[in-house]
């Protein structure tokens, strides 16, 4: 309860006559929703709301898996963490294998894309993915999001957009903040488990066409875990926009921090023995901290002929992240407890120019990103402390990227987009030991190519192709035996079909498939990724939102994908941790007392190992939203996660790890740790992640 004290204050001061202004202030528009295709709008900005996924894309889309959702739609959903926010794209999975601070997982595809390695995702025009991370890869934290701030998502699957660069193989998502709140609001959030938010959103004006939009929050769960997580998050967003004519510039500044006691996977072994049940926890000790700062300008100026826009950023960040994977497998003694520490500065820069020919819409377009790394380490700890080294770099990363893309009207149904793309990357690494420093320089050329024709008024067909790409870790690269490939290929190809039956449904199919030149797989024992072998994907979707009556929408989305290596190896050609079923289903209404939502999740079973003999199990969610509204300007509702009480994984992995109770320690002769010798190839195991107790949350809003 201590935790909902400073809640309760809060929302009862933001409620009170003190805090409302003396006049009311009116309601504008909210920002402007751009077209999901990859060219900016070419029409003047103007003050209009998007209704998310109902809209028709028929003319603008460039393929079947390309298109947004807007804030109506996730004000539907019931969101346990921010993540959850992108499973409002078709197909997209949002999982957690840890702490509530640490980066979601995420699966698409047929990929476990573990914390981020081939979904790009950008939140208010800054890019989410960490390149050269202390943890993994891409590492792409959204804990940070609040999804009170967002006007709508864009989401693109594929390698077929040219503006699209490093992480973005298996799809791109790109979050937009409002630029005016639909309704300035203050809530209270609470329930079992320590759980607690307090936010107040608020965008008044500023003179005459100019607007403060601030959000401030602060949330604390400790999680369905036997040991709390204890999980703290202060929030802070504030954006300043002004929008004359045919011109917006914004200034946003965010910061987060953050801390957290982690429930990592545990081994299936210790809860079938007895020795902890379901939410326990290994080492105790595991948990983390980070923060987040970012300083970011934005300018676009559109006509009904062309459309500059322009925008930087600059942040800094750091993460502090204590795991421990495999218990006693290195160190009998002290434990296998690891920190993975970096701090970094990240600038950017994003550019780009469109005009409008009667025939022909052309786009070039340049981008810039340097991140300053230093430290990125790893050490040797017990309990948090630090009782070794293993390895401390300092790196300078920075990419370049210049593109053009062009969309021709051939006729009056047919339209053919072409698009380059050019990389260049430079990896800087100093190290304690000279034979891991080193320069490297690289650089990758991405075509595109994409076919839209217009088979009636309501259907349109598209083939697509292209090239992308990964980087990899930059401490990789620079080593001097069997150093990793720098830039990673990735060659996709797509066909798919869009309906628009009538005003009320729309629906997609797509068929696909995706060559990757390596693979970024998950290391147990080091608790990151690494490159792996080259795999081979394909799969289909179908996609379903329908709107047959004013406040109900139902969706019903299907993806099926198989994956495998496609380098002939004894061990198995199957990638391990690869989905291959998602189906969502959902009813939505808003009706003038009350509101509510019901959603089922399920992803397939995933092989765990090469050459299938492991695998998990599916895991089928059922969450819940129901509320009423006592006034027109307050809200009252519950979220229920895992309604039926489902006991399934989030996140299954197989790998050796070893225990006190484990064979080895137990054998005749043998006291005290087990010698090195003796448990260094441990006991091979299903390490799982628990999906939530049946868990519920109460809260309060307030128009004000």
């Amino acid at each position: 309860m201590s935790v909902l004290l400073p809640a309760v204050a809060a929302l009862a001061f933001a409620t009170s006559p003190l805090a409302a202004p003396a006049t009311p202030t009116p309601s504008p528009m909210p920002s402007p929703a751009p077209s999901a295709s990859a060219a900016p709008a070419l029409k003047p900005i103007g003050a209009v709301r998007s209704r998310g996924r109902i809209d028709n894309l028929i003319g603008s889309a460039t393929s079947a898996a390309e298109g947004f959702v807007g804030h109506a739609e996730l004000e539907e959903r019931p969101i346990l963490r921010p993540g959850e926010l992108m499973e409002t794209v078709p197909g997209v999975v949002i999982s957690q294998h840890s702490g509530e601070g640490k980066a979601n997982q995420y699966y698409l595809r047929g990929f476990n894309l573990d914390h981020g390695t081939d979904i790009a995702v950008t939140v208010g025009g800054v890019p989410a993915n960490m390149p050269t991370h202390a943890h993994g890869q891409g590492y792409a934290d959204v804990n940070w999001v609040i999804p009170e701030t967002i006007n709508f998502i864009n989401y693109r699957k594929g390698t077929y957009d040219a503006d699209q660069g490093d992480f973005s193989a298996a799809g791109a998502v790109s979050m937009t903040y409002f630029n005016v709140l639909p309704h300035d609001v203050a809530s209270v959030s609470g329930g079992p488990y320590g759980q607690a938010r307090v936010l107040l959103a608020a965008s008044p004006p500023v003179g005459p066409s100019g607007h403060l939009l601030y959000a401030l929050e602060y949330a604390h769960t400790d999680n369905t875990a036997e040991k709390p997580d204890n999980y703290r998050k202060y929030n802070g967003l504030v954006r300043l926009s002004y929008q004359h004519d045919d011109v917006l510039w914004g200034i946003t500044a965010q910061a987060y921090q953050a801390t957290w006691s982690s429930s990592d996977q545990i081994p299936l072994r210790a809860v079938e023995r007895g020795e902890i049940g379901r939410f326990g926890q290994i080492d105790p000790t595991d948990g983390g901290r980070t923060h987040r700062y970012v300083l970011s300008a934005d300018y676009t100026r559109g006509s009904a002929r062309s459309a500059t826009q322009l925008s930087a950023y600059a942040m800094d960040y750091g993460l502090d992240l204590f795991s421990d994977f495999t218990y006693f497998l290195n160190d009998p003694v002290n434990g296998d407890q690891f920190e993975q520490a970096e701090r970094r500065f990240v600038l950017g820069v994003n550019a780009s120019r469109t005009w409008k020919t009667p025939a022909a819409e052309n786009t070039v377009g340049y981008q810039l990103r340097t991140d300053n790394i230093a430290p990125v380490a790893l050490y040797l700890t017990r309990a948090q402390a630090r009782i070794g080294t293993t390895r401390i770099d300092r790196v300078l990363e920075t990419s370049n990227a210049a593109y053009v893309q062009t969309t021709q009207h051939i006729s009056r149904r047919l339209r053919v987009t072409a698009g380059l793309r050019a990389d260049v990357f430079h990896f800087h690494v100093d190290d304690l030991r000279p034979e891991n420093s080193g320069d490297v320089s690289a650089a990758i050329v991405s075509p595109k190519l994409s076919l839209a024709y217009a088979a009636g008024r309501r259907t349109e067909l598209y083939a697509d192709f292209g090239t992308g790409f990964h980087s990899n870790d930059a401490r990789g690269i620079v080593e001097r035996v069997d150093p990793a490939t720098p830039l990673v290929r990735a060659q996709g190809a797509e066909i798919g079909a869009r309906f628009a039956v009538n005003q009320k449904l729309r629906t997609t199919v797509s068929l696909w498939r995706l060559n990757l030149a390596s693979e970024l797989v998950f290391q147990g024992d080091a608790g990151t990724t690494s490159p792996g072998r080259p795999s081979h994907r394909a799969g289909f979707e179908v996609s379903n939102f329908w709107a047959p009556a004013r406040g109900w929408t139902y969706d019903l989305d299907f993806a099926r994908s198989a994956a495998k290596f496609t380098n002939v190896d004894p061990v198995g050609q199957l990638i391990p941790g690869s989905i291959k079923d998602v189906l969502t289903f959902g009813v939505a209404a808003d009706r003038p007392h009350a509101f509510g939502s019901v959603r089922l999740r399920y992803f397939g079973p995933r092989p765990l190992v090469e050459d299938g003999s492991v695998a998990s199990h599916p895991t089928t969610t059922v969450s819940l939203q129901a509320g009423v509204k006592p006034s027109a300007h307050m809200r009252l509702g519950i979220d229920a996660f895992n309604l039926l009480g489902a006991k399934a994984s989030d996140v299954d992995y197989y790998y050796n790890s070893s225990l006190p109770s484990d064979p080895a320690y137990t054998k005749p002769g043998y006291t005290g740790p087990c010698p090195i010798a003796q448990c260094a190839a441990g006991v091979p195991d299903v390490h799982f992640h628990p999906i939530e107790r049946r868990l519920v949350r109460l809260t309060l809003t307030k128009e004000l």
